[in-house]
């Protein structure tokens, strides 16, 4: 996994499984893996099929987590296209220090970014 901040919060596949298995074990037989996409904010591991795994790269990241199961849903309810839903929030455990969560994957393609010489946007994307 590439590093994007100077303190980013170490994690790696085993320890991302060990979060699961101790906080989810229902979900501990589904395979587990890193995703190349992802943020600068969190860092993104598919599980099974169905399911994504989201964690903050950094401290303080729990804040995120903590807005988005306010509001999701309600931006579920007025969106035309697909929000993902939380499925589950796993709490700091096993030296990671940050709340992170398992949402239902949403398959597609990552949005574009608009070039100079086009004129599509991410918006245009989303249509």
């Amino acid at each position: 996994m590439v590093t994007l901040h100077e303190d980013e919060i170490e994690l790696d596949l085993p320890l991302v499984r060990r979060l699961i298995d101790s906080s989810f074990p229902h979900l501990g037989n589904q395979p587990l893996r890193p995703l190349d996409a992802g943020g600068s904010t969190n860092i993104l591991f598919r599980l099974g099929d169905d399911l994504l795994v989201r964690l903050p790269r950094q401290r303080g990241g729990s804040a995120n987590i903590d807005k988005e199961a306010q509001w999701l849903s309600l931006v579920a309810a007025a969106s035309p296209v697909a929000v993902p839903k939380i499925i589950a929030i796993g709490e700091p455990d096993l030296g990671f220090p940050e709340r992170w969560v398992i949402m239902n994957w949403i398959a597609g393609k990552t949005p574009g970014l608009a070039s100079a010489d086009h004129n599509s946007s991410t918006a245009d994307d989303l249509q």
